[in-house]
């Protein structure tokens, strides 16, 4: 591993494992209309004195990633083909909102979550037949909710892989220079990588490369 990003994979494990642990649950802002919400157990609801209570809900027997909001109707965020159900590989409880702390874009009307799907379609055999493809996907509640861009960070297909212990760890995550900055163990091309979501959300800015 190349000194800078060992140092920096060092300093970036530092401030997430400060972090971990009950700051990494809230998913909630300390407004009093947000600390009096209801259904806030979990992270498929988050709420900001800005936009209210948003819930998350994966539907599966239609495939619909759905967001509800206290001033809009139900929105479909993303529909996932049948064959590449998250729960037939067990990631469907993956899709969640990312804690407050991991919100920089809050201030702009957008929120990230994770998005999750099976790799490939078919029996479960064959290569990635058991993966799961994992993005940070990023949602525009302004005008109406719609997504506005995914960037993966975990991949069987495109062997892309978190420096994490489990698809729950979190300490991957910090936020940098008002930006999600995301470890990775291996990235095509790059091996052990540090990068930032892009300023239109859709793609990563590596902060150390080999």
């Amino acid at each position: 591993m190349l000194p800078a990003l060992n140092v920096l994979l060092t300093v970036l494990a530092g401030a997430a494992m400060c972090s971990v642990g009950a700051a990494y649950a809230v998913t909630h802002d300390r407004s009093p209309e947000c600390v009096k919400a209801p259904a806030l157990t979990g992270d498929t609801a988050l709420c900001t004195a800005q936009h209210g209570l948003l819930k998350l809900t994966y539907e599966r027997a239609s495939g619909r990633i759905v967001l509800q909001a206290p001033t809009a109707r139900k929105t479909v965020l993303e529909t996932i083909p049948h064959p590449y159900d998250p729960a037939r590989v067990g990631a469907e409880n993956l899709i969640r909102w990312l804690p407050m702390k991991l919100q920089p874009y809050l201030a702009h009307g957008k929120l990230l979550y994770f998005s999750a799907r099976r790799s490939s379609p078919g029996d479960g055999h064959g290569y990635c037949g058991a993966g799961a493809e994992i993005s940070v996907t990023a949602v525009n509640l302004r005008p109406v909710p719609k997504v506005e861009g995914h960037v993966p960070v975990s991949s069987c297909l495109d062997n892309i892989e978190l420096a994490a212990s489990s698809g729950n760890d979190l300490s991957p995550y910090t936020v940098r220079d008002g930006k999600l900055t995301i470890a990775f163990s291996a990235y095509p091309g790059r091996g052990q990588a540090v990068a930032q979501i892009n300023d239109d959300l859709t793609g990563l800015d590596f902060l150390v490369s080999p």
